[in-house]
């Protein structure tokens, strides 16, 4: 089971996208395979799209080159970076999502987490580990430039958690989120969201009305 925090209690969408197109709105600080591309799938159902995630860097992978030019710690603009998106998830503006709300001081903040740091793990091994980990995947995609972009971004990913955590394992979720609510005042915690669509519990605390707003 995923859980969702919120950084407050309501979130507002605006009588059509157009008014806000251009201006990012929300911004996901959660940790890859913490239930991101459900979320996604449900900010764009409510309005809050398009919505940027990992997955974006297959289709564009212009984006994997900035992406990895700021985890090498080059200065980026991330207004200008993510523009035309209205909202984001998951890595790798999830590294990012100080500097992306810096950019973007309206956006409201996301934190989805998993159960445990040990579930987390399993699902990162099962899926992305080996986009990061593994030599011979790595050696397989390299003539396919934007697998190979996707591939390193991935890599930069792990080695700026392996630097920070020391490690790569269940330790980075419970660390990572127990930073992100220490310098939280006030988040509200969704335990059980599983017995609804997330779209309706997305659309029940951010308040949404399509026709009055």
């Amino acid at each position: 089971m995923q859980k969702i925090i919120f950084e407050d209690e309501k979130v507002h969408r605006r009588k059509t996208d157009s008014d806000h197109a251009n201006y990012l709105r929300i911004i996901g600080a959660g940790l890859p395979r913490t239930g991101t591309s459900s979320l996604k799938a449900a900010l764009e159902q409510l309005g809050f799209g398009p919505c940027h995630h990992m997955a974006e860097l297959f289709d564009k992978p212009e984006r994997s080159i900035l992406f990895s030019r700021a985890l090498d710690g080059h200065e980026i603009d991330f207004h200008e970076l993510m523009k035309g998106y209205g909202s984001t998830v998951d890595a790798p503006t999830q590294i990012f999502y100080k500097e992306i709300h810096k950019a973007y001081p309206k956006a409201k903040i996301i934190l989805t987490v998993r159960d445990t740091g040990e579930k987390w793990f399993e699902s990162m091994t099962n899926s992305i580990g080996p986009t990061a980990t593994d030599i011979s995947y790595y050696i397989a995609v390299y003539p396919i430039r934007f697998l190979r972009l996707q591939c390193i971004v991935a890599k930069k990913i792990f080695k700026k958690w392996m630097i920070e955590y020391g490690e790569i394992g269940p330790r980075i979720h419970d660390l990572y989120n127990a930073r992100r609510n220490s310098r939280q005042q006030q988040l509200n915690e969704i335990n059980e969201y599983h017995y609804l669509p997330l779209s309706i519990m997305l659309k029940a605390l951010f308040e949404v009305s399509m026709d009055n707003n």
